[in-house]
């Protein structure tokens, strides 16, 4: 009997590493955050409004985003929408220049999100 429970000590053992494992290796808050930032083509702009030491409006970014433009798409997802590749952008442009469509009321939103 000690074969036994010398066997199931050994496989109680590893299941509680791998749990413990499992836990520590992905972080629930990333893969939301990744699936945000997923999909920004490079070159890529920028039609929020401008941010102070985060981004200003229309600035094309080449190689990703700055980090701090990443930290407040973070906290405020819908900012995400804001960012088009080049080759959008202009449509992007007339879009959020017609007032009523959706990306003028997101403009709008983020903008009073910044307390503008």
């Amino acid at each position: 009997m000690a074969r036994g429970k010398k066997a199931d000590q050994k496989n109680t053992a590893p299941a509680q590493e791998t749990a413990e494992q499992e836990e520590g290796t992905a972080p629930a808050k990333e893969t939301p955050e990744r699936d945000i930032l997923a999909g920004i083509q490079n070159p890529c702009v920028y039609c929020g409004p401008t941010m102070r030491g985060v981004a200003r409006q229309y600035t094309t970014f080449q190689g990703g985003i700055p980090d701090a433009l990443r930290d407040f798409i973070k906290e405020h997802p819908e900012a995400r929408q804001l960012i088009v590749s080049t080759a959008q952008f202009p449509a992007m442009r007339r879009r959020l220049d017609t007032p009523g469509t959706a990306e003028a009321k997101l403009y709008k939103q983020v903008k009073e999100l910044l307390g503008k």
